[in-house]
């Protein structure tokens, strides 16, 4: 496990040994060798960097990146031989996100087989961070998507890890992919839904197809209720760190489950603003969704994009 902010002191005290007439240049610690990929500091503007090395002839420019707030992308000479792509930290508020985009190419990485993987694993992940941003910006996850994860990691860990192999449970989760239902099995589909309702329990149906069981040999809905509470219960962080303890020897699934957890919104740096939040199971339900269920499922011509809440109790 690497540990970012030692590197970033150790770059500071570099920073800070040198003479006073040095005005510019990089100061850069390693952080993969065998890939070129380093943490730096920029020694004109004090700023901190990520640096992916790669060779002169490498036809990649400063318009193939994407734009983000409180960072700038380019490619710039880092050597008489090499460049270098350099992701630069403009914005300290930015930096708990710019940590975990720098871990995540990190893992990224260790996966490649060689240079050419690893350049191509680095350009797909940040593509893949230009999602993130589109949808969710530099916020946390409101109150109801942590609910909602929660609800859909208490389901994989408690219950399919259980009855499936770890491959095929995660492999399940839907994550944030453009798919109907949150779990997708050969021989069916499972629907999660997660209220901390006291009475006349409701969940909320985001669309006609989440209950559409049209094509599928079976649909159902699991739906979990919960208390909230501050000191007793389990947290969305603590579940989450139960998950990656499974997948620690599988890094092919660790980094699937990330991948998923990014796509959500949900990265390790926001942590701390989901950890007073705890979380005590009360009651679960599993439904079959067949013939007279009710839902919506198939309006007249012309009405779409149906939201709609469900009383349990129904």
């Amino acid at each position: 496990m690497i540990d970012i902010n030692d590197i970033w002191e150790n770059l500071a005290e570099d920073f800070r040994a040198l003479d006073s007439s040095v005005q510019t240049g990089l100061l850069k610690r390693s952080l993969l060798s065998r890939y070129g990929l380093f943490l730096g500091y920029d020694v004109f503007d004090q700023k901190r960097l990520l640096i992916f090395v790669i060779d002169n002839n490498s036809e990649l420019f400063n318009n193939d990146f994407p734009v983000w707030e409180g960072v700038t992308i380019e490619v710039r000479q880092v050597s008489r031989t090499k460049k270098g792509i350099i992701i630069k930290l403009i914005s300290d508020d930015c930096i708990e996100i710019f940590n975990s985009l720098v871990k995540d190419i990190y893992y990224t990485l260790c996966y490649a087989h060689d240079e050419f993987d690893a350049k191509n694993f680095f350009i797909d992940t940040l593509y893949k961070w230009n999602e993130f941003f589109k949808k969710y910006g530099i916020r946390i996850l409101s109150e109801e998507k942590q609910r909602g994860l929660y609800g859909e990691l208490y389901l994989l860990y408690y219950y399919l890890v259980d009855h499936f192999s770890l491959s095929q449970s995660v492999e399940a989760w839907c994550g944030d992919e453009p798919n109907h239902q949150d779990f997708s099995f050969n021989n069916g589909n499972i629907e999660v839904k997660t209220t901390i309702k006291k009475e006349h329990k409701k969940i909320t149906i985001a669309s006609e197809k989440q209950l559409d069981n049209t094509g599928l040999q079976n649909l159902f809905l699991y739906c979990i209720s919960l208390n909230e509470d501050i000191n007793s219960g389990e947290s969305l962080p603590e579940l989450v760190g139960k998950m990656k303890i499974l997948l620690r020897d599988r890094l092919a699934l660790l980094i699937l489950f990330n991948n998923y957890l990014l796509g959500l919104g949900y990265i390790y740096e926001h942590e701390k603003y989901y950890e007073k939040k705890k979380y005590i199971f009360k009651k679960e339900y599993m439904f079959r969704v067949e013939n007279d269920f009710p839902r919506i499922i198939d309006p007249p011509e012309g009405v779409g994009d149906i939201k709609y809440s469900l009383t349990i109790a129904s």
